[in-house]
């Protein structure tokens, strides 16, 4: 019998920095899967479009992020910081668990209590 040794990395482990360049809004989607971004885009012109009809022009500002982009703590550190503490609410879907992206979901729950930023 022959037993095999693999070796595990999380994502933070597995890239170099990258900076995502988004300024700040109101709700910031963070997912995995292109798909669920590209629904949530959909949804946000489709209810910018009926506020228009209806005369209100207040619609939230809304940014989109694949958590792929933010691998690497520094990736992380710098959107907290530059995108998403201007934030009024963040929804995170994360696919693979809290294990898969613990650096990232730490530091967002760390700002959106120091904050007092609608999480979900």
């Amino acid at each position: 019998m022959h037993v095999v040794f693999r070796e595990s990395h999380g994502l933070e482990e597995t890239d170099a920095p990258f900076d995502v360049g988004q300024t700040p809004a109101d709700l910031v989607v963070l997912s995995y899967s292109d798909s669920d971004l590209g629904a949530f885009a959909a949804g946000w012109h489709r209810g910018a479009d009926h506020a228009r009809r209806m005369g209100n022009t207040a619609h939230p500002t809304l940014r989109l992020a694949n958590i792929v982009a933010l691998r690497h703590p520094l990736s992380v550190d710098t959107y907290v910081e530059n995108t998403l503490s201007g934030a009024k609410g963040i929804l995170i879907r994360l696919i693979g668990g809290e294990s898969y992206w613990p650096y990232g979901l730490a530091s967002i729950q760390d700002l959106c209590r120091r904050k007092g930023i609608a999480l979900a």
